[in-house]
């Protein structure tokens, strides 16, 4: 593969991720009103955090730095809250230490835009 047709490829996955993300997005908003109506469980809750995971390492793959911040202090609270503790600041993002952090973030990621 040459590299104008490995550039022309990266170009097309990046395309395509930029394409996903409102669904990714949705995803993680279902997942988070899930966990809202539902009450608090691990089942859920990991689901919330492998999304949050997904997104963070797809971001930061394809140059989004900013949502790929934001998914990663998401998957941290999230699994903090998962080991009954409260996230660190060390894991979070500095703009998202707050008590309501997970909030912020979610707020953040889901009304987001490009």
């Amino acid at each position: 593969m040459s590299r104008e047709e490995l550039e022309q490829r990266l170009a097309q996955l990046s395309e395509g991720f930029r394409d996903e993300l409102p669904q990714r997005l949705d995803d993680i908003s279902t997942a988070w009103r899930t966990l809202q109506e539902s009450g608090w469980n691990d089942d859920d809750a990991e689901t919330l955090e492998r999304l949050a995971h997904s997104l963070a390492g797809a971001g930061a793959t394809f140059g989004l730095a900013s949502i790929s911040e934001a998914a990663k202090s998401l998957e941290h609270a999230v699994k903090a809250l998962r080991a009954g503790e409260a996230p660190s600041d060390d894991e979070l993002a500095p703009e998202f230490r707050s008590p309501a952090s997970v909030m912020c973030i979610f707020h953040l990621l889901t009304h987001c835009s490009l």
